[in-house]
């Protein structure tokens, strides 16, 4: 239920002040349905202060192994210089031990940005990013237990579309935030190849680091983590 509250409150706000900005103008639409095989790696800590930053490693075929359910996609909404645009991931994880002994993480990372077209091959971006984590933990005798962590930020940043040939543009996008975390940054290196008017293949590599200190004695929680990896997808225009 949360995840679906999110995504109405992401999409609908969007659509509606893309129609209202820009009636007089055709709307040009972009939605990709994609996969980012992200690893995460840094370090983390979360409890006692006495108790010292861990090493965090997970690679993406971990990730695979414990995938219950997942989608990703990204879709924008341009008019003749303004557009604004989406992006949702959504992971389900679970596992069970020898000793019966179960987790589960429901992931979320969304984002809502708006961008200008300051020209053919440069975009102004800003918007907010949000980062949501359920996890719980139970047995069949002892353990039950649960938690929740949401991060918001906001974000300003650009993109570059460099033109390859006629079909291919190469992609550079980066931008840096602040928020509930004390910074966090995005870069994004792709390619996207435009095999007809309204079929793409995009893919390239993504950077996703958050820098995070709480410190509410007596418990502090401290978070250096990069999500990194390949991504690809399919995009549809019309």
């Amino acid at each position: 239920m949360h995840n679906k509250r999110l995504l109405k409150t992401l999409i609908g706000p969007a659509i509606a002040l893309l129609t209202f900005a820009q009636p007089s103008h055709a709307i040009n639409n972009d939605l990709t349905v994609y996969l980012w095989g992200a690893g995460i790696s840094g370090n983390a800590t979360l409890g006692s202060r006495d108790v010292p930053q861990q090493p965090v490693d997970i690679d993406f075929d971990d990730v695979l192994d414990d995938l219950e359910f997942g989608y990703q996609f990204h879709y924008e909404g341009v008019g003749e210089q303004w557009g604004l645009g989406v992006d949702y991931t959504y992971i389900k994880l679970g596992n069970t031990n020898d000793a019966g002994l179960s987790g589960q993480v429901e992931s979320t990372l969304a984002e809502l940005f708006g961008l200008y077209r300051a020209s053919q091959a440069l975009d102004i971006l800003a918007g907010v990013r949000f980062v949501g984590l359920d996890m719980r933990l139970n047995d069949t005798a002892v353990i039950d237990a649960e938690g929740e962590r949401d991060l918001t930020d906001f974000f300003a940043g650009a993109r570059a579309r460099l033109p390859i040939s006629d079909s291919v543009l190469f992609v550079m996008r980066g931008d840096v935030g602040t928020g509930d975390s004390d910074l966090v940054w995005n870069a994004l290196l792709g390619v996207d190849w435009h095999m007809s008017d309204s079929i793409a293949l995009r893919g390239g590599y993504r950077w996703l680091d958050y820098d995070l200190e709480k410190d509410d004695a007596p418990l502090e929680a401290k978070l250096d983590l990069t999500l990194s990896g390949p991504f690809l997808g399919v995009g549809f225009q019309w």
